[in-house]
């Protein structure tokens, strides 16, 4: 039996790489925000743990507030900034994501027209058998026939051929049932 075969099978293969790099770029971006939002929650962190360590320590000399003060001004503008890149990330994540999508459509597009190709070669292949088939079958029967054309006639099975009368149809009830008792008499042998 032939095999199935079909044309774009490369076309499939390059939209399903392009699907897969296109996955690694959007956990690049992925990994990009998650990094970014790990730093701000280090920073928010050590802010608190400043915070508290710095009252019990410190108390109220004038020169470490303005330096705790900067520091700490220092990491909320660092927190600032990394929002603004997290806010850039999430349209790259969201164009990346979109290109997922897209080629993974490709792919689904040729799917379906392999599936139908697939569909159309079974469909092919099934009705070359019933040729087949209905050749080996007819090959047969005109063998049977010449090979009853060479028998003498004497060797030939008699066809009995049973004629039956044709019989018009029941006009009416009465005709109906008087042909049903007819045949009862005929079967019973009376």
């Amino acid at each position: 039996m032939k095999k199935f075969k079909f044309k774009l099978e490369v076309v499939h293969k390059l939209r399903e790489r392009k699907v897969d790099e296109e996955i690694r770029k959007l956990s690049i971006v992925v990994g990009n925000i998650n990094k970014l939002k790990n730093i701000i929650t280090e920073n928010n962190k050590s802010i608190q743990n400043s915070i508290d360590s710095f009252t019990s320590i410190v108390g109220e000399d004038i020169n470490y507030l303005r330096i705790f003060d900067t520091y700490i001004k220092s990491l909320n503008l660092q927190n600032e900034y990394l929002q603004k890149n997290i806010e850039e990330q999430q349209e790259n994540l969201e164009e990346a994501r979109q290109k997922v999508i897209s080629a993974r459509k490709e792919v689904k597009v040729i799917e379906i027209l392999k599936e139908k190709k697939y569909k159309e070669f079974y469909e092919h292949m099934l009705r070359l058998e019933r040729a087949e088939e209905d050749e080996v079958n007819l090959r047969d029967v005109v063998e049977d026939r010449r090979l009853e054309d060479e028998v003498p006639d004497k060797q030939k099975p008699k066809r009995v051929v049973k004629k039956v009368p044709l019989q018009k149809p029941p006009a009416n009830e009465y005709e109906k049932v008087m042909q049903y008792y007819e045949s009862l008499k005929k079967s019973a042998g009376h």
